[in-house]
């Protein structure tokens, strides 16, 4: 693009030009020549602009069913982000992965995205692709598709997560306050243009990092993570309690949060209990005998665990 433009604006200072005779050769070459510098500036304005698909950033999206302040009741929190790419139809495309565990440690493919010339193209796993994002559009001009068209208000230039970045505004929208930043995405979620005409849930981006550092916490959220009972299925995955059957002491190891120890009789009654402070534990437990229910208690009162067990 670069050596194209070059090329033209040489051919532009040495052409000769055969013009109606009321205008002179040189003020045809200026005409030319701002025409040139306008086609340089929009080019070197799309370059200029910072990407969204990188590999180090990651976006958290809370989607829920409420719109007014405080924002939160109830719902669950995406943390997204990319990796490496993949040659798919003659085009690389990264790898856009999603997790909704409490520690944002588990993800799965969500699709793929690219990005070229300021255009952010998305292609879910059926191979289907939708145009998420198009900075080269102006006021007035449609976002959207055939289904969806949302209307620009706005291009203009604020400052947000740190920079001033180019802005398009949308207030045609079911969400409060619709924005699309370079470089960020939406205000409402990176994926968000996806659902713009879906109604019954709302999405908010609620926490934006880069290289690891947390750039953004929105103000209406107090965390960046809303999947409070997915931290027991995290926990249930790698506590380990043996042997089974039992002897006459009980090993628990990989507790990560405080948490307490109770034993339970086929009758469903409780016959032993402990609090639990230390990661792993060796409990020497009485002489009792049976089929046994083995539930891990965190200081809340919820179940983080569950196992029967024999003694």
């Amino acid at each position: 693009m670069k050596n194209m433009l070059l090329s033209f604006s040489y051919q532009l200072l040495t052409k000769k030009f055969t013009v109606v005779p009321k205008y002179k050769p040189l003020t045809m070459k200026i005409i030319y020549i701002i025409c040139f510098v306008t086609l340089l500036s929009n080019w070197t304005f799309s370059q200029n602009l910072e990407t969204i698909v990188d590999t180090n950033k990651m976006w958290v999206v809370l989607r829920n069913s409420s719109v007014d302040p405080p924002f939160y009741n109830g719902g669950d929190s995406f943390a997204y982000k990319f990796q490496d790419s993949s040659l798919i139809t003659d085009d690389y495309w990264f790898k856009l992965w999603e997790s909704s565990d409490s520690l944002y440690s588990e993800w799965e493919l969500k699709g793929y995205m690219k990005e070229n010339d300021s255009v952010v193209l998305f292609m879910d796993l059926s191979s289907n692709i939708d145009t998420l994002y198009d900075f080269t559009k102006e006021k007035g001009e449609i976002l959207g598709n055939e289904e969806c068209d949302l209307p620009i208000d706005s291009v203009t230039t604020t400052n947000f997560i740190g920079k001033d970045r180019l802005t398009m505004h949308i207030s045609d929208h079911q969400y409060y306050d619709v924005k699309y930043y370079e470089g960020i995405g939406s205000n409402a979620g990176l994926l968000t243009p996806l659902y713009n005409c879906m109604v019954g849930a709302y999405r908010y981006l609620i926490c934006f990092y880069e290289n690891g550092e947390l750039k953004y916490h929105n103000e209406n959220f107090n965390s960046c993570n809303y999947n409070v009972t997915s931290i027991f299925n995290q926990l249930e995955r790698v506590v380990n309690i043996y042997p089974n059957p039992i002897k006459d002491r009980l090993h628990i190891d990989n507790i990560t949060i405080k948490s307490r120890l109770e034993i339970y009789n086929s009758l469903g009654q409780i016959i032993y209990s402990k609090n639990l402070d230390d990661r792993n534990n060796d409990i020497k437990l009485p002489d009792f005998k049976g089929y046994f229910i083995v539930k891990l208690i965190s200081e809340d009162g919820k179940k983080i665990y569950s196992k029967s067990m024999i003694k």
